[in-house]
């Protein structure tokens, strides 16, 4: 496949799909997690397709820091999600868009927007997707200066961590209570 990535970009295990602008055999280019030299990487173009693809695409153009185009993907998933009844997926789709306004500095559209994705989450019975957004608002709340409120999510988040047995969520809020504890913004 000849779609202009450096010799160096792994492809082998993404989950990101997007078509390269002039892409000479009009396949879909794999783009790699690794985020080292992407932003040299040519102009992506959305592609049409399910509802499942351009979620991923949102996520991929996000971490690009393409936030236009990811509102507009992430807003066309957002609406087949909706229209389909997908409540997981309509769950992490506001968690994508909350996060693309809060990057954005948008906080308030952002904050509400991860609000609807963890009541999403919550009313699909998806505790791990919940765990996230409520990593998320403890992020938004502490980046905001809200210590309390940035403590009661990174708690709820362990606490949901534990009852799932998932290591990574559990080290990922005992390391966000560490930093507000050292911080000294931890309620005792």
């Amino acid at each position: 496949m000849s779609c202009g990535f450096p010799p160096s970009a792994d492809t082998r295990n993404s989950r990101w799909f997007l078509k390269r602008d002039g892409c000479p055999t009009n396949a879909i280019c794999l783009l790699s997690g690794d985020q080292v030299g992407c932003d040299s990487l040519p102009a992506y173009s959305i592609l049409r397709g399910s509802q499942a693809e351009l979620a991923s695409q949102a996520e991929a153009l996000h971490s690009l820091g393409r936030l236009d185009d990811a509102y507009a993907t992430a807003r066309r998933a957002l609406k087949a999600a909706t229209q389909r009844r997908l409540g997981r997926q309509r769950g992490s789709l506001l968690n994508t868009l909350g996060l693309i306004f809060c990057r954005a500095g948008e906080w308030r559209k952002g904050h509400y927007l991860l609000k609807r994705g963890l009541a999403a989450a919550v009313a699909a019975d998806d505790e791990r997707l919940a765990a996230k957004l409520r990593n998320n608002l403890g992020n938004l709340y502490w980046k905001r200066g809200e210590w309390q409120r940035a403590q009661a999510q990174y708690e709820a988040n362990l606490a949901a961590a534990q009852r799932l047995r998932d290591p990574w969520t559990e080290l990922t809020a005992l390391h966000n209570l560490g930093v507000l504890h050292c911080d000294g913004h931890s309620a005792p």
